[in-house]
């Protein structure tokens, strides 16, 4: 199973894709995106994580139970809080519309 991820900022022209190829597990997976930065994706019923490692800080933005993006580097970490607009799930694609520090964003994962 492969699947596509597109990460989008409907403020402004972000679009980023990435694909995660070869899927044991849809509901947990990892894959580099456009900037070749490791991320892992975990899906839930009532959400979405995402974990994106960078060489100078690591994002953590949690889209389920708890909403926030919290951003860690050496000299401590920021967190702000997140606000789910819209989460539409079914077999192979799922849609997350999110709004963060006044920008509206999406993530979609489509599965092949």
């Amino acid at each position: 199973m492969t699947a596509l991820i597109t990460l989008e900022s409907l403020n402004d022209n972000y679009h980023q894709e990435s694909y995660a190829y070869n899927l044991d597990d849809k509901n947990c997976f990892t894959y580099l995106d456009e900037e070749k930065m490791n991320c892992e994706i975990c899906v839930y019923d009532d959400g979405i994580c995402l974990f994106r490692q960078c060489p100078d800080h690591l994002l953590e933005l949690h889209l389920a139970d708890k909403k926030y993006a919290k951003i860690y580097t050496d000299e401590g970490f920021l967190q702000f809080d997140v606000k789910v607009v819209d989460f539409k799930k079914n077999s192979d694609i799922l849609l997350m519309r999110y709004i963060l520090n006044d920008e509206e964003r999406t993530i979609t994962i489509k599965y092949y």
